[in-house]
């Protein structure tokens, strides 16, 4: 993967674009709160953020489907770019406003997805076949270490008091700027247009893979069985505009295949759950008297259990998908339950460690189980699909588990996330389908 130069200007411009989001998830909120002293306006700009990414989930796949992904991730973080020199600008001059931090906010928000689903499709033109999980496994490095690296960062240049505190709005708009720069550098090579009237055939060992039928475009018939005028499109032709231009072909055909219902299924329960979970560790901890320091230290050494995890991705194929996405996920009601037991910040670090280290596993597992499997000519929306539904339930989650920890004791609520993942599991867990699937060739 190191000779593969466009891989690696990719990368950098993806690492910077998760960075500069990361960073932004608390210098932005933090800038609320100085401002306004009220925590319910600072809670606005995550609740926009998120609300924004899922409106424009299902339409970045048909926007990826139907012009280059380069050009998209260019446009896209190119944006984001701008709506972060209007912030530094605003900060500068004292003309920074509710509406405009909200208006960011919806800005980062909604290219999130659109940057995720072509940079995914982008990797796929640039790296050969049979490098694409190593390739992965270095995504997931990257994906993971601006996740522990963007809170901090963006904490530190928030208190820096120069230039109106608007050092993290400079961050973040070099970084969204770096990675525009870096998706125009990338030398796509010459590929076919998304001209493929019908799916590229999947061979596959499971009869559960194999794509339904129905889901696929039907050669329908002119009306009353006439010729079509001279210049007309062919009716096959006709119904593969009509497929690529339904924003929710990704979905139907994502959920019409038994075990990757199954599993997407899985994988929306837990994040579900898990979604509210840090707040409910800081808020134990907090009641154990554990100073904020500390919280913060355990946190960042629970994340560190997704890097660890990359290696679990080299034992995947020695043991059935459907196992090993059924038994993570089993895995995290313990944990959770275990988590209500007040033993301090060590104990509560070690058992996020654990719960977070199938992450990366199962990020590629469903590359290969999913988005691999996919027609080329809906493969965007199957990828922005997939992120929608397990984005889905975030909200769900993080609200839920503010309510309960308002109204319940803490231990009270570990507990219940608990059973909410025991609960929501029980479907995909269930499915006979989902523990007999193979890998694909």
């Amino acid at each position: 993967m190191r000779r593969n130069l466009n891989f690696q200007i990719l990368w950098t411009g993806a690492a910077s674009s998760n960075l500069a989001v990361s960073t932004s998830d608390v210098a932005y909120p933090l800038t609320i709160l100085a401002a306004t002293e009220s925590p319910a306006q600072a809670a606005l700009f995550a609740s926009v953020q998120g609300l924004a990414a899922l409106a424009a989930g299902l339409p970045a796949g048909s926007v990826n489907d139907r012009f280059p992904p380069r050009a998209v991730l260019a446009l896209t973080e190119t944006c984001r770019a701008g709506i972060g020199l209007v912030t530094v600008a605003a900060a500068l001059t004292g003309r920074l406003s509710m509406l405009l931090l909200l208006t960011a906010a919806a800005v980062i928000g909604f290219g999130q997805p659109l940057a995720h689903t072509a940079q995914l499709l982008v990797l796929r033109q640039v790296v050969p076949p049979h490098q694409l999980t190593a390739a992965l496994m270095q995504d997931e490095v990257r994906t993971n270490g601006a996740a522990m690296a963007g809170p901090a960062l963006g904490g530190a240049l928030h208190g820096i008091r120069g230039l109106q505190h608007a050092v993290p709005f400079l961050f973040t708009t070099a970084a969204f700027a770096l990675s525009a720069l870096t998706a125009l550098l990338v030398r796509m090579p010459r590929a076919p247009a998304y001209r493929t009237p019908t799916p590229e055939p999947t061979s596959t060992p499971d009869p559960a893979l194999v794509p339904d039928p129905a889901l696929a475009p039907a050669e329908v018939p002119d009306s009353a069985g006439a010729p079509a005028p001279a210049g007309a499109p062919a009716p096959a032709e006709r119904a593969a505009r009509r497929v690529r231009a339904d924003p929710l072909a990704g979905a139907r055909w994502l959920w019409g295949h038994p075990v990757l219902r199954a599993a997407t299924s899985l994988v929306m329960a837990v994040g579900t759950a898990a979604a509210g979970l840090q707040l409910a560790v800081i808020v134990t901890l907090r009641d154990q008297g554990v100073p904020a320091g500390v919280i913060g230290l355990a946190l960042a050494i629970g994340e560190g259990g997704a890097i660890a995890g990359i290696g679990l991705v080299t034992l995947l194929r020695q043991v059935r998908p459907g196992v090993f996405l059924a038994v993570t996920c089993m895995l995290q009601i313990p944990l959770f339950a275990l988590l209500a037991v007040p033993m301090g910040p060590w104990w509560a670090a070690g058992l996020l460690f654990v719960a977070v280290l199938g992450i990366p596993a199962i990020r590629v597992l469903m590359d290969i189980l999913v988005i691999r499997q996919a027609p080329p000519a809906r493969r965007g929306r199957v990828i922005a699909a997939l992120m929608t539904l397990i984005a889905l339930g975030a909200p769900l989650g993080s609200a839920g588990t503010g309510l309960l920890l308002q109204h319940v004791p803490v231990q009270a609520a570990l507990l219940t996330l608990a059973g909410a993942v025991a609960l929501g599991s029980a479907y995909g867990l269930t499915r006979g389908c989902l523990w007999r699937a193979r890998w694909p060739p």
